[in-house]
């Protein structure tokens, strides 16, 4: 039992209340007067300290003398142990918390608008690397080639250092296993949006149960905005440039 209440000691050299409380909680067929014993001190005492009221000064001198009694060593001692315990927690949470976190955000991209601008924008503030990734999708009858979507989508996202732009033909949860990602990016739009991506969702989940999908949602102002719009305005030559960057209102007008 000491052994333990030395390790909840160390841990929280600060705190005796937490030695109270640890007791009370490990082993709770102790009366309040066997804990207060164990530690070495009156079932007033005891009680205090449970409900904070206890000076921190006096509680200090307690811990001291309890720990030079129980342990073998020092105050100081302990003290220095708990400082070096902390240190290396620390270390290990700095490394945890600053562990490189990869996306993709997989689309047609067909072609690239403001909207999928601003989703990978939000995504480049959350994450340490994006991968927008352009997907070859059989179903589909692409304006742009695979070729001409990176390109456009590779001069959109140049000031972008954070950002990587490549190309798949297969399964997204695939992909993301083969460029490292933990996680794949999906705009919602608007409700209509949810069902479709949910289900893919759960899909995904299925068959790569460590691979998360993360919905993003864009600005209100693209909501209603998509590339199967883009394209349909631009075949009647509609001006559209107030949804896609310049580059890209440019390529499109040579295709229509």
């Amino acid at each position: 039992m000491k052994a333990n209440v030395s390790q909840v000691l160390i841990s929280n050299i600060k705190s005796f209340r937490n030695l109270a409380m640890f007791l009370e909680e490990q082993y709770p067929k102790l009366t309040l007067k066997q804990v207060a014993a164990e530690i070495g001190m009156s079932e007033k005492s005891l009680a205090d300290i449970k409900r904070g009221k206890f000076p921190q000064k006096k509680l200090q001198n307690i811990l001291k003398s309890y720990v030079e009694k129980n342990f073998g060593f020092t105050y100081e001692q302990l003290s220095a142990e708990s400082t070096r315990i902390e240190a290396k927690r620390l270390s290990v949470d700095s490394s945890t918390k600053h562990r490189l976190t990869k996306v993709i955000y997989p689309g047609t991209f067909d072609p690239v608008t403001y909207g999928h601008l601003d989703i990978i924008t939000r995504a480049v503030d959350l994450f340490d690397e994006v991968v927008v990734t352009v997907a070859v999708n059989p179903t589909k009858k692409p304006l742009f080639t695979t070729e001409e979507r990176v390109k456009l989508l590779k001069e959109s996202l140049k000031e972008y250092k954070k950002v990587k732009v490549d190309s798949f033909n297969g399964l997204v949860v695939e992909h993301a296993k083969h460029v490292g990602a933990t996680g794949i990016i999906r705009g919602l739009r608007q409700i209509s949006d949810f069902e479709f991506e949910f289900q893919m969702a759960l899909m995904n989940r299925k068959l790569a149960g460590d691979i998360t999908t993360i919905f993003l949602m864009p600005h209100e102002r693209y909501t209603y905005l998509n590339s199967t719009v883009i394209r349909n305005l631009a075949s009647l030559h509609a001006d559209v440039s107030n949804f896609i960057p310049p580059h890209v209102h440019e390529a499109l007008k040579k295709k229509f």
